[in-house]
């Protein structure tokens, strides 16, 4: 059985490393090429002469990329499939990809048989189960906040934690103690799936728990720059 070829276009390589490590446990050969671009600007790129693919997976979490990324294959007079694969807490516009010619979509968030179902679906232009995978694709990534299981302190801390506020200060805002305040933030990093407080930050903003607070500039020469956060102003 000859492998299917896959071109796996990201801006990071350990995504290409994981996503090849999921292929090699599939039970029907798959051939990974990894593609991985140097920065999101000049997306015009060249596949190389006759590369035979099956499949472009492209893998970046920003819908409006991707969809350069799939007009930047077709300038490449590549007209073979293209399957999203994005990140568990992604949120992308399906009917915006599809209209964008994208052929299937699928997270990391999926088991190994779901993802590999929708590699050789898109690759083997299944249309019936195409649309079984945009419908497990859609489940799997709007899935309720409250399967995060955050109680209302953690919620609390987190968004704390969002306005640059250290472990110290947290106790002295919510009455607790110190290791209280860790310990919390040690149950927030588990259940959001990250290891840090600024990754669990990122995460509750992209799920929408909390709401970024930018830092602003209020002066700034070659020398020094003064910044204020949110967290003055309250």
């Amino acid at each position: 059985m000859h492998p299917l070829r896959l071109l796996f276009i990201t801006l990071h390589p350990s995504w290409a490393d994981s996503f090849h490590e999921h292929c090699r446990k599939f039970s029907r050969p798959v051939e990974v090429i990894p593609f991985i671009l140097e920065s999101l600007t000049g997306l015009n790129f060249e596949i190389i002469p006759g590369l035979s693919i099956d499949l472009a997976v492209i893998a970046t979490d920003q819908t409006p990329v991707e969809l350069e990324l799939v007009q930047a294959l077709r300038d490449n007079h590549y007209n073979e499939p293209v399957l999203i694969y994005c990140s568990r807490f992604f949120f992308p516009d399906l009917a915006e990809l599809e209209a964008g010619g994208v052929k299937g979509i699928v997270s990391s968030a999926a088991s190994l048989k779901e993802i590999e179902q929708a590699i050789y679906a898109v690759a083997d232009k299944e249309a019936n189960l195409l649309q079984k995978q945009y419908r497990q694709a859609a489940r799997a990534l709007h899935r309720p906040l409250s399967s995060f299981d955050l109680t209302p302190g953690e919620l609390e801390t987190l968004r704390w934690v969002a306005r640059d506020m250290t472990e110290e200060e947290i106790a002295e805002k919510t009455g607790l103690s110190r290791s209280a305040v860790s310990n919390r933030l040690r149950k927030i990093c588990a259940k959001l799936e990250v290891k840090t407080r600024t990754g669990a930050v990122s995460r509750g903003i992209a799920l929408g728990l909390v709401q970024p607070f930018p830092k602003i500039i209020l002066a700034c020469d070659s020398a020094k720059c003064l910044e204020l956060s949110q967290k003055d102003f309250d």
